[in-house]
């Protein structure tokens, strides 16, 4: 078990541990140029290490947890939804939520494969190889629960290939101004605060595109 995750506060642990890793685009959207920078990654996994309180090591190593966790229960999701089945969420489905738009197809021509989120976790486990060899001090620590093999949707076809980040013009550019003028209210905002409105955010998103 990670060093500092108990029964009592494993649940608080982790909700802040999304909560952060959220706040770090970079950690989790490969589209960005910043997502191929080892430094910045680097910076932004001290940064959450810092809000969780917690060694860095072990965030990345839960956050791979909770990553593939998620990804398993989208693709239970799909499975039942195209069954006709009822699907029951996992706990942290919608804190969570803001990886749906990288894991999930949503067109034929931007679709993310899950091929790729193998290709993510193989350069996590690379990044991870780095760190060790560079720092005798680092350990990585085993946790408990399953990692989920994740299947390609069905009826894909083609060499797997990178996703890019399409803004639609003006439309595209607008959203990104919106959420702009709203990082100066955030940065007024105590941390309890400011996370239970991003994660409020989150979950109108997600309900608005989904439910």
């Amino acid at each position: 078990m990670l060093r500092g995750w108990t029964k009592a506060n494993g649940r608080i642990m982790e909700e802040r541990l999304i909560a952060a890793v959220a706040d770090y685009p970079e950690l989790y959207n490969s589209t960005l140029s910043s997502y191929k920078d080892a430094d910045k990654k680097a910076k932004a996994w001290r940064a959450v290490s810092l809000q969780v309180e917690l060694p860095e090591e072990d965030c990345r190593r839960k956050w791979k947890s909770l990553r593939d966790m998620f990804i398993k229960d989208k693709r239970s999701e799909q499975r039942r939804r195209a069954s006709g089945g009822i699907h029951r969420s996992w706990k942290y489905s919608w804190q969570m939520a803001f990886l749906t738009p990288f894991i999930q197809s949503r067109t034929s021509q931007a679709s993310v494969t899950m091929d790729e989120l193998d290709e993510e976790r193989e350069e996590d486990d690379k990044e991870e190889e780095k760190m060790e060899g560079s720092n005798p001090n680092f350990v990585i620590h085993e946790i408990e629960g399953e990692h989920s093999e994740v299947d390609p949707p069905a009826g894909w076809q083609g060499a797997r290939r990178k996703r890019r980040w399409q803004v639609d013009g003006l439309e595209g550019a607008e959203d990104e101004m919106f959420l702009l003028s709203l990082v100066p209210y955030l940065k007024r905002l105590p941390y309890e605060k400011k996370s239970a409105i991003k994660l409020k955010f989150h979950q109108l998103l997600y309900e608005a595109e989904f439910q």
